[in-house]
């Protein structure tokens, strides 16, 4: 593996870590925020629709047997008492004063009282899914004075003959043709979840550093790894090489190639240079032999100079 190769894979590597970690620290941690937070939001839903009910099937019959009047207007009327719908309105409007960090509100496309009609694109979008649908509620990540939040929007639907009646029969009323489980509105829960975000966040950059630290280790060894196994070798080799080409008499064989032949890490390097071994042998050989043929030519050579200078 070569120095250029580790160049290409480092960056790859590094990306992979990158987006292991946004996904597995970022992705993750918000869907887990997001179920919790949706169980916190149906538990209030459940609880709101409690309060009403029991509102409506116990408070209401018992304060109509006493001959009280239940009507909207109730603040206007001595002794009056306020209507179901009425009851969880104000009861909302009143945990929204409060510091909690939820908040909840009523909200319908036909509002008796105007200010409890839709306000963005939110119940737009969430009341146009709960037209087509009888179960869940809608639900969405969004912004509020720089505030990352969850909001959530669950239908109110026609429960009571008496609900009916009395939103059919009222003057500000836009819509006078409802029916029994029609919807009527919506109960809107708003969760912030600017902290949640902030500590998923917090989590995907420690854990980003800590998986880069980790490939930046495990590069180190790859490179120090590819050194010892490969790169030191090879190169401990080509000197080899290039010293047995520049020799110009046998000199014996060196004992690196012995070493590195017995030694050397990694099957493919021990072949190469047991090889290399093998071909410095029969070099060394054939050079013995050219050096014993060159030698008897020499000898003859001075002979017949011997003979040549004797006939002369």
């Amino acid at each position: 593996m070569s120095g250029k190769l580790i160049a290409l894979v480092a960056p790859l590597l590094l990306l992979f870590v990158l987006v292991t970690a946004w996904y597995f620290a970022g992705t993750q941690r918000l869907q887990a925020v997001e179920q919790q937070v949706n169980s916190a939001a149906r538990s209030f839903l459940n609880q709101v629709r409690a309060d009403r009910e029991y509102y409506q099937s116990v408070v209401v019959p018992r304060l109509l047997k006493l001959n009280a009047r239940v009507t909207a207007d109730y603040h206007e009327i001595p002794n009056a008492f306020p209507l179901p719908a009425t009851f969880l309105r104000e009861a909302t409007e009143m945990a929204a004063r409060t510091p909690s960090a939820y908040r909840i509100r009523l909200v319908s496309p036909w509002p008796i009282n105007k200010q409890n009609g839709m306000q963005d694109a939110f119940h737009e979008e969430g009341f146009q899914a709960l037209m087509q649908t009888t179960e869940g509620f809608y639900s969405r990540q969004d912004t509020v004075d720089g505030i990352t939040i969850l909001r959530f929007l669950s239908p109110d639907r026609a429960v009571a003959q008496s609900c009916v009646d009395c939103h059919n029969a009222h003057p500000d009323s836009p819509k006078h043709d409802f029916r029994l489980n029609d919807l009527m509105g919506g109960i809107e829960i708003s969760i912030p979840i600017e902290a949640q975000m902030k500590t998923a966040q917090r989590d995907q950059v420690l854990l980003l550093w800590a998986s880069t630290g980790v490939c930046l280790i495990l590069m180190a060894l790859l490179v120090w790894g590819t050194r010892q196994v490969v790169t030191k070798p090879v190169l401990q080799l080509t000197q080899e090489m290039e010293t047995m080409l520049v020799a110009k008499e046998e000199t014996g064989e060196t004992p690196g190639p012995v070493k590195w032949a017995e030694t050397a890490m990694g099957q493919e390097v021990r072949a190469l240079w047991q090889q290399f071994r093998e071909t410095q042998k029969a070099i060394r050989v054939h050079l013995i032999d050219r050096n014993v043929e060159l030698q008897q030519q020499t000898e003859k050579h001075q002979m017949l100079s011997q003979r040549l200078l004797e006939l002369q």
